[in-house]
This record gives C-alpha cells, sequence and structure tokens, in this order.
C-alpha cells in the first residue's frame, strides 16, 4: 500500500509539471495567434513599451528601437522614473507599468514577476534586484521571444566593466569619467558611439533628476 501511495504521488507530481508546462505552451500559442507581431516587435522592444512624441512605432503603437540593447536601456531608464516616484515594489511597478484598464491581468503579472525575482510583491526593491525583474517582465510581455538573465544583464551593466567587454567583445576609448564600449575602429565611428552613450548617460540623468 506505501509502494502504491508513492507511485500516486510521484504520477501527481509528473502530472502537474505537465500540467504547468501546457499552461506555458497554451500562453506562448495564445500570444503568437493573437499578436503575430510580437516576435519582431520583441527583438528590440521586449518591455512592450508604448512610443512617445515622433518616434518610431509599430502599427500597435509599441515602440521600434535600433536594437534590443537600446529598448532595454529606455526599459531602465523608465523604471528609474518609476523609482524616483516611489513605485520600487513589484506589485506597484507592475501595476502602472500594465495596468488593468489596458486589459492586462494585473495580479497574474504581479505574481509571475514576483515567482521569478524570488521577492513578495510589496517588498521593496534593491537596484540589484532590477536585472531580474527587467527580465522577469520581458518573459512576461514576450515569452519565448524575451531575452535571458543574461542578455539582460549584459546590456546593462556598467559601460566599462570586464564583463561588458566579455559580452560584446569590443574595445574602450576613455573621455574623462565616461567609458565608451566600440566596435569601430575609425575616429568617424568612435565619434558615433560616443554621441550615443552620451545621449544614454544625459536620459539616465534627466530620469534620476525628474527632469524627464
Amino acid at each position: 500500500m506505501l509502494g502504491l501511495a508513492k507511485a500516486v504521488g510521484y504520477m501527481g507530481a509528473v502530472f502537474g509539471q505537465y500540467q504547468r508546462f501546457g499552461n506555458w505552451l497554451g500562453g506562448q500559442i495564445f500570444q503568437a495567434i493573437h499578436d503575430p507581431s510580437l516576435g519582431v516587435r520583441a527583438a528590440t522592444n521586449p518591455l512592450n513599451l508604448k512610443a512617445v512624441g515622433n518616434q518610431p512605432r509599430d502599427s500597435k503603437g509599441f515602440a521600434i528601437f535600433p536594437n534590443q540593447k537600446s529598448g532595454i536601456d529606455a526599459a531602465e531608464i523608465e523604471l528609474t522614473r518609476y523609482r524616483r516616484r516611489g513605485w520600487n515594489t513589484i506589485s506597484s511597478i507592475v501595476s502602472h507599468w500594465a495596468p488593468a484598464s489596458d486589459h492586462n491581468n494585473v495580479p497574474a503579472y504581479i505574481a509571475d514577476v514576483s515567482r521569478y525575482v524570488g521577492k513578495g510583491p510589496n517588498v521593496p526593491l534593491t537596484p540589484a534586484d532590477y536585472p531580474k525583474l527587467i527580465a522577469a517582465m520581458a518573459r512576461h510581455e514576450s515569452g519565448a521571444y524575451a531575452p535571458n538573465l543574461a542578455a539582460v544583464t549584459a546590456a546593462m551593466i556598467p559601460m566599462g566593466s570586464v564583463n561588458a567587454m566579455r559580452a560584446h567583445h569590443t574595445s574602450n576609448v576613455e573621455v574623462g569619467n565616461v567609458t565608451i564600449n566600440t566596435r569601430a575602429t575609425d575616429a568617424g565611428g568612435i565619434a558615433v558611439d560616443f554621441k550615443r552613450e552620451m545621449q544614454r548617460k544625459f536620459n539616465v540623468f534627466q530620469a534620476d533628476q525628474g527632469v524627464l
């Protein structure tokens, strides 16, 4: 009888795993059918940021960025604004990022992100939590098309660090306290990368100061 109980328990555990996988797969299929442009959008905008001003956008109004790193940077800047406003828990962030008024299942979104990050919905986040937060939100927004945690972390780490150099296989050019990762080998290419990095740092500064 004890052996039968163990067998039943094992079968229940296996069934539970398949059920969770089935739920996940069903969600991916649902996303693909109802939003066939998701894969294209996730390539540069994995957190589904809406376009503002004259920013390039798709037919649904979602922003189109030059590359995925730019999309992750934009999400990081937006979350900096959230943090400045006091929205620094998973519950408060998700409630404003994907409100119920936009037909989002907010409780399910919060539970999904909380489980991935490993923190309760109402526990204040630290800077170290944000790579996981962005990866978790991208996973919920873009499903199988989302960048993994390593890709998100590589996009967010400080420019000029050893890990950034390894991740991007780039060289560094230092100007004062600014370090630029660049693949360029000519002065013109380096200047373009310098301008882009200065704009990115300026955007982050404005977000921190409450200008944006």
